[in-house]
């Protein structure tokens, strides 16, 4: 996890001699990103025990703990037109919706046809036509039906911009 120290820190130097540390003269910048972890070190201060509350760099430098914060994680997400939306009470982001691919047959296409062949039929046994003039208004109706639903899915590209 990344942290940024919120003060200039002091690298701490252990003391196996007195249980403590002391401060070098190597110090890590205000604002510095840094990566480590959370160290509690039980040690004496004046003589009394002490629990040290430290962070462990990833280079194993020791600084207070309370020199430091954890970085704030944003999520941010983007509508199709580039606006933020990181807060909910932000406008409703952009809805797109886009053509299904360029396939031949799809469900809608065969759906239409079997509709446009289904009324051909009905249309041409209400006129009570031949067979071969039935199968041909058949035919036109299932073609018909076909291409209706074709140019029903060519639909254009619809962009609803956020409010």
């Amino acid at each position: 996890m990344l942290y940024v120290t919120i003060e200039d820190a002091p690298i701490l130097i252990p003391n196996k001699e007195h249980s403590n540390f002391t401060q070098s003269n190597k110090v890590i910048g205000k604002g510095t990103l840094i990566e480590g972890n959370e160290l509690f070190i039980n040690g004496k201060r004046r003589g009394e025990d002490f629990t040290y509350k430290l962070f462990r760099t990833k280079d194993n430098n020791l600084i207070h703990l309370k020199k430091i914060k954890p970085m704030n994680v944003t999520e941010v997400t983007l509508g199709a037109t580039g606006e933020r939306y990181s807060n909910p009470s932000s406008p409703s982001p952009t809805v797109v919706n886009m053509p299904p691919s360029s396939k031949l047959l799809t469900t809608a296409t065969i759906v239409g046809t079997i509709i446009g062949g289904v009324a051909g039929m009905v249309y041409a046994n209400k006129k009570g036509f031949e067979s071969s003039k039935k199968t041909l208004y058949i035919g036109g109706g299932a073609l018909l039906g076909y291409l209706v639903s074709r140019y029903m899915e060519r639909n254009k590209i619809i962009v609803k911009p956020s409010k």
